[in-house]
């Protein structure tokens, strides 16, 4: 089995800061489409589609751990919804920490926080899944950089930051597509090869 990992806010959702109201949510144009075919094209049994997202505003105390985790589950229901029922997400995983700000005991260096492996790692251990057959879909660097070190063929999408946030992190992505929708595609297409 293998998966379709998706960094949340820039690939699927408009980035606004740190999500934390689900008043603020907005689906970027085509991703509920891309999703829809996706989840129609694989189903579970095939691949999981898993969200990976680095939330450090939970380290930064604007939120709490059960806060993101009750948003969460009103992101995936805004998703069912706006798709008709036609789009899934299978787990979402999420790195609280961050390594110099905020508060004990979410400030630390881990080992999940993207570009680190820990979220891919953990998913492979309860789905077990074939890293090396996967994808990571990101807008960011360190999207890439911990799906490739995990195994994983690395889409930077151009939604978002399109691999430009400001850190000065670099990657070295498998493949560039515009947006979510074009990197479901490419997938589609090679799984089909």
């Amino acid at each position: 089995m293998f998966a379709l990992f998706l960094d949340r806010d820039g690939v699927i959702n408009h980035e606004v800061n740190f999500l934390r109201r689900i008043e603020d949510l907005e689906f970027l144009p085509r991703s509920i489409e891309a999703l829809s075919r996706f989840s129609e094209t694989f189903d579970s049994s095939d691949c999981k589609i898993i969200i990976v997202t680095n939330q450090s505003m939970i380290a930064r105390g604007m939120c709490s751990a059960e806060d993101f985790e009750k948003l969460s589950g009103q992101y995936l229901e805004e998703l069912t919804q706006q798709s008709d029922g036609r789009a899934r997400i299978d787990d979402v995983l999420y790195c609280p920490h961050h390594p110099t700000k905020g508060i004990e005991p979410y400030r630390v260096q881990c080992e999940c926080r993207k570009p680190a492996t820990g979220m891919f790692l953990e998913s492979q251990r309860r789905y077990v899944l074939d890293l090396t057959s996967s994808y990571m879909v990101g807008d960011r660097a360190t999207d890439i950089l911990g799906g490739q070190a995990a195994g994983c063929f690395g889409i930077m999408v151009r939604t978002g930051y399109a691999g430009d946030d400001g850190s000065g992190i670099e990657s070295a992505p498998d493949a560039w597509t515009e947006d979510l929708y074009g990197a479901t595609d490419l997938i589609i297409q090679r799984v089909r090869l």
